[in-house]
């Protein structure tokens, strides 16, 4: 039995990303304002398990990112891990930052090849309680061009 408080036990649960979609995009915010790209749940085991989210930007210009966003109570620093695989090589900005407050981001930028490959990165140590969100800013894939995310995970580092 869990015996943690409600709130604890919900801030763990939202840590816990939908980072194979099996839920397809359940939780994720889908950030698509002017519709230039496209994204699909892939079925066809592209990268490790059945599923894997697909994007496609379809005209230059997309301001695409996918969302994961979660609390977080307690001082923590996380290890960002994912699986990715292109139709060419494209440059994928991920940043992990806090929500209405300054400071605290992490972000650092991925060439996307096109054989599958595990990247992975360090965020800066959350300092405060609050609300955080993990980004895969997808508007500098190349038009006409896909990339496939699968396998993400958020874990915490102990010191």
């Amino acid at each position: 039995m869990d015996t943690r408080d409600y709130g604890e036990r919900s801030r763990a649960y939202k840590r816990m990303i939908n980072g194979e979609f099996d839920m397809n995009f359940g939780d994720w915010d889908i950030h698509n304002p002017n519709k230039k790209a496209i994204f699909s749940i892939d079925h066809t085991s592209k990268i490790s398990g059945v599923n894997s989210a697909e994007i496609e930007n379809i005209e230059s210009g997309s301001e695409a990112s996918l969302i994961w966003t979660f609390p977080n109570g307690d001082d923590k620093q996380y290890e960002v891990t994912f699986n990715s695989i292109a139709t060419c090589n494209a440059k994928l900005q991920v940043s992990f930052e806090p929500i209405g407050k300054k400071g605290g981001s992490s972000e650092i930028e991925f060439v996307v090849k096109r054989q599958t490959e595990k990247y992975s990165f360090q965020t800066k140590k959350i300092m405060q309680p609050g609300r955080f969100r993990l980004v895969f800013d997808l508007s500098q894939v190349p038009v006409n061009e896909n990339i496939w995310l699968d396998k993400i995970q958020l874990t915490a580092v102990d010191h």
